[in-house]
């Protein structure tokens, strides 16, 4: 039974253990690492979810991840994608550190929309990190920006809202 659950026969989107993306290696700097261990949850037609986790034999370090998707067609979209880290440094000392980004977009009723984005992270250091797993251009991006619109249109004008926050890292 065990070859059927972790390769299904069903096809189509169903939950289950994301095995094409799992790596088992040996790195001089992190040690043994397992990566990208993890789950896809398919909740229903309009939203799903991804966890996987990351582990470093030196330190060690445990990162978490996970991505949350929703949408409803012509009315919401959005999603959730967030990273925690926990290790031990050589001293013994623990720290932590996690990353949280978010967009949502939702109509409003005739001619209206709403959009919010968040881009919060613990410290400068945690996505500069190269074990982290992110693009190059994600470790690069030193701008954490948050910002919330609304938009209102007419037949012949419109009227639109915003705030921005920009945090330099």
């Amino acid at each position: 039974a065990l070859p059927y659950y972790i390769f299904p026969l069903r096809k189509g989107r169903h939950s289950g253990i994301m095995m094409p993306d799992m790596e088992l290696g040996f790195n001089r700097n992190a040690g043994r690492f397992a990566r990208n261990v993890g789950y896809y949850w398919a909740v229903s037609d309009y939203m799903d979810a991804r966890a996987w986790f990351d582990y470093y034999e030196r330190g060690p370090r445990y990162y978490l991840n996970g991505i949350y998707k929703y949408k409803v067609r012509y009315l919401l979209d959005g999603n959730v994608n967030g990273s925690w880290l926990r290790q031990r440094d050589a001293s013994g000392g623990r720290s932590k550190g996690w990353s949280l980004e978010s967009y949502h977009s939702q109509r409003l009723g005739n001619n209206a929309t709403a959009t919010l984005r968040t881009n919060f992270t613990s410290s400068q250091s945690y996505r500069g990190d190269q074990n982290f797993g992110a693009s190059v251009d994600d470790r690069l991006n030193r701008k954490l920006q948050s910002s919330v619109e609304v938009r209102k249109g007419w037949s012949r004008t419109s009227l639109s809202a915003s705030a921005t926050r920009i945090e330099y890292l």
